[in-house]
């Protein structure tokens, strides 16, 4: 769903304009759309972690999920892990990411920390405040581009997770 919203918002952004506000306001979008969708896979994570471990959705829901409000690897994603399976596993689980798949975590946190960083500037100022700070605006096919990278990390990332919590 979220590639074909992003797919429509490309479609848009290459249309004719008439002035600038529109390509910026369809990039603008195009960034928060694909945070949204960041944000809630990794709940859909921790949702079918609770299903492989712990088997207490309401917990995990209620302590975990909605206490969580962002998607950055380590400043949301990994502690939400550390308090669904502990120190360490999420460290086992990193090990093992890190071993099949080299580059992928630190890429991970790169990518997410810097769309974390794009996405409060975007989200907390308006279009006349993104410009006079500066901001960059990047086409919606980088948010689509950035949709497939993170999205092939994470399903690795998850089939480890889960693989490691079925053996508990």
């Amino acid at each position: 769903m979220i590639e074909n919203t992003l797919a429509l918002i490309d479609v848009w952004y290459n249309e004719a304009s008439t002035g600038p506000e529109r390509p910026k306001l369809l990039s603008k979008l195009a960034l928060l759309e694909l945070c949204g969708w960041l944000e809630t896979e990794q709940d859909r994570i921790m949702g079918e972690l609770d299903n492989s471990c712990l088997g207490d959705p309401g917990w995990t829901q209620n302590e975990i999920v909605n206490k969580t409000n962002g998607f950055d690897y380590n400043k949301h994603f990994r502690p939400m892990l550390v308090k669904l399976i502990g120190e360490h596993l999420a460290r086992k689980l990193e090990a093992r990411v890190n071993q099949k798949y080299p580059g992928d975590l630190e890429r991970l946190r790169s990518i997410t920390g810097d769309l974390w960083t794009k996405r409060c500037a975007f989200a907390h100022a308006d279009l006349t405040t993104n410009v006079a700070q500066q901001q960059t605006f990047v086409a919606p096919s980088w948010s689509i581009n950035q949709y497939r990278i993170i999205r092939k990390m994470l399903l690795r990332f998850e089939v480890e997770a889960l693989g490691l919590t079925a053996m508990l």
